[in-house]
C-alpha cells in the first residue's frame, strides 16, 4: 500500500505542476512580429519579392563604380585643364553622371541592392591632380576609354530581364554615347 501511496503523491505533484506551467505558457502573450523599419529592404529582394539576378546586381555596382570614377576624375582635372572646351566637357560629365548616379541609387534602393561607397578615390585624385602639359589630352583619352567601357556595360544592362533595370540602362545610353562622341571629337581636334 505504501508504494501505491507514493505513486499517487508523485502523480498528484506532477498534475499540480504541469497544468500550472501550461497555464503560465498560455497566459504569456506572444510578441507579434514587428514590421521592418520604413525603407528597409531584404538584401537582394525587391519590394515585389523578386530576387535580383546576379548580373543585374553586378550591373548596378559597376555602373556606380564607373560613374563615380568619371565624376572624381573630371572634378579633379577641372581646375587644371587649359582648353575651355575640355573644361566645359568635364563640367558636363560631372553634371550628367551626378544625375545618373542619383537615378541609379534610387533604382538600387527600390531593388534592395547595396551599392559601393561613393568615397573619393584617393589614387585617382593623386593621379589626376598633377599638372602636366598633356593633362587635357590625357583626360580626353581617359574619357574615351572609360566611355567605351561604360557603353558596353549599359548595353548589357539594357538587355536585362528586369524591365526597370533595362529601362534605366536604355534611357542612359544616349547621354553616354554623346559623351563618347564629344570626347572623340576633342581627341581628333588635337
Amino acid at each position: 500500500m505504501n508504494t501505491h501511496l507514493g505513486f499517487y503523491r508523485f502523480f498528484a505533484a506532477c498534475a499540480a505542476v504541469f497544468p500550472v506551467s501550461l497555464l503560465v505558457a498560455q497566459d504569456t502573450p506572444s510578441t507579434p512580429p514587428q514590421p521592418p523599419p520604413a525603407g528597409y529592404h531584404e538584401p537582394g529582394v525587391t519590394t515585389h519579392g523578386d530576387i535580383v539576378k546576379r548580373s543585374d546586381r553586378v550591373f548596378l555596382e559597376k555602373a556606380t563604380e564607373s560613374g563615380t570614377k568619371e565624376i572624381v576624375v573630371s572634378e579633379t582635372v577641372l581646375p587644371n585643364v587649359t582648353k575651355p572646351a575640355v573644361r566645359d566637357f568635364a563640367r558636363r560629365v560631372i553634371k550628367d553622371h551626378a544625375a545618373l548616379r542619383k537615378e541609379l541609387k534610387a533604382l538600387a534602393d527600390r531593388k534592395g541592392v547595396s551599392l559601393p561607397a561613393e568615397d573619393k578615390q584617393v589614387d585617382l585624385v593623386e593621379k589626376w591632380s598633377e599638372q602636366s602639359e598633356t593633362l587635357d589630352e590625357d583626360y580626353i583619352d581617359e574619357m574615351v576609354s572609360d566611355h567605351k567601357d561604360v557603353l558596353e556595360l549599359f548595353e548589357k544592362g539594357a538587355k536585362s530581364s528586369d524591365p526597370e533595370i533595362a529601362g534605366f540602362a536604355r534611357d542612359a545610353l544616349p547621354k553616354l554615347k554623346e559623351h563618347l562622341e564629344e570626347a572623340k571629337r576633342h581627341k581628333e581636334a588635337r
